[in-house]
């Protein structure tokens, strides 16, 4: 009876321990974004973070590569609680080589023209905010 319960309480260490690595957060505070500290995140430093971070593997749910629209519209919805398709812009506003697919750099692209409210080249940290901060990034752990 003490074996089994050693092998348990192992089993949930090992099993708390691996959890808590796994769902650590990502880089989600400013500061790891803007890299060079000067308080602007520009377009290098947020696409550099993302894709450390693995962001557009997680919208490339087939793995291939590339997004498609589906996995585009899946993640509009999921990512951006509220995602105004209107405002912020379509698949195809996205796909700027009109292959019909998101590669990395579209991707990195497309969010980072979306997280730059004011359109003066840097994500500050109220728009970082505004975006990060959003309930469904958050509730999926990213």
């Amino acid at each position: 009876m003490k074996t089994i319960s050693k092998i348990t309480t192992a089993l949930l260490i090992f099993l708390l321990i691996s959890t808590a690595g796994f769902s650590q957060n990502r880089d989600n505070d400013y500061s790891t974004w803007d890299n060079n500290g000067d308080n602007k995140v520009d377009n290098n430093e947020f696409s550099s973070t993302l894709n450390d971070n693995g962001y557009y593997d997680d919208w490339d749910t087939n793995s291939d590569q590339r997004i498609d629209e589906n996995e585009w519209n899946n993640g509009a919805v999921t990512y951006y609680d509220g995602y105004d398709y209107e405002e912020d812009g379509t698949f195809n506003d996205w796909d700027t080589n009109d292959d019909s697919y998101l590669d990395e750099d579209e991707y990195f692209e497309g969010t980072f023209e979306l997280w730059d409210d004011d359109d003066n080249g840097y994500v500050d940290n109220n728009e970082y905010d505004t975006w990060y901060d959003d309930d469904s990034w958050n509730d999926n752990d990213y």
